[in-house]
């Protein structure tokens, strides 16, 4: 769940099939290209607290994904995954909770108990999303892998530039110690790199590994 509580936008894939948001802006399915804008999804946390455990995925068209009661087919157990605005639907059909499956795959479970699943369709319905309780032989339909875009915090940062700090204060050119090489023609002085090591007769030893033994 703390994934969900840091990531702003994401995809959500199954079986290398994104799950889309059609452009009727009423129903979602399954499409092999996950470029558009139509695959991108907005995290919100249910009533923006974070102890709660259901999230809500808004689409590119600001309609949520919402767990219908609408059947697939007259006769099929599965109920349809549509896109809603929160006031067409029940204020739980837009809330899913998030079940860690794997590292990277999740389950989605709605209020009632029911999965975010993919499903098979013919024509004209192609790679229908819905929503029910599976057979223990259909458990993989409901496995969804996640892909974060963009997230409230940066887990990789960037490494800054390495450069070898200046002197800020007035350095005595007469001091011994001090690693600035002021000449006396009026040119820039240089300064030299920082001493790293260990100090041995007046010289830096960098510790590089012993050499190998001679046979």
């Amino acid at each position: 769940m703390e994934l969900f509580r840091k990531a702003v936008t994401v995809k959500l894939s199954h079986d290398n099939m994104y799950l889309v948001a059609k452009d009727d802006q009423e129903s979602v399915c399954l499409e092999r290209e996950g470029a558009s804008k139509n695959a991108i999804w907005v995290v919100e946390l249910v009533n923006g607290k974070k102890e709660k455990n259901y999230v809500c995925f808004r689409s590119c068209y600001d309609k949520y994904l919402t767990a219908s009661n609408m059947l697939l087919r007259p006769s099929s157990r599965e109920r349809k995954v549509l896109q809603t605005l929160p006031k067409q639907a029940e204020p739980s059909a837009t809330n899913w909770e998030p079940i860690k499956d794997d590292f990277f795959s999740w389950q989605f479970q709605t209020p009632s108990g029911s999965f975010l699943r993919r499903n098979w369709g013919l024509p004209p319905i192609w790679n229908p999303v819905t929503h029910d309780i599976p057979r223990p032989m259909r458990m993989h339909k409901i496995v969804w892998e996640i892909e974060v875009l963009e997230s409230l915090s940066f887990s990789y940062p960037l490494p800054l530039p390495f450069s070898y700090p200046l002197p800020t204060n007035r350095i005595d050119p007469s001091s011994s110690s001090s690693n600035v090489n002021a000449p006396t023609n009026g040119s820039l002085p240089t300064v030299a790199p920082p001493k790293f090591g260990k100090v041995l007769e007046h010289e830096v030893a960098w510790p590089l590994p012993p050499p190998p033994p001679k046979i």
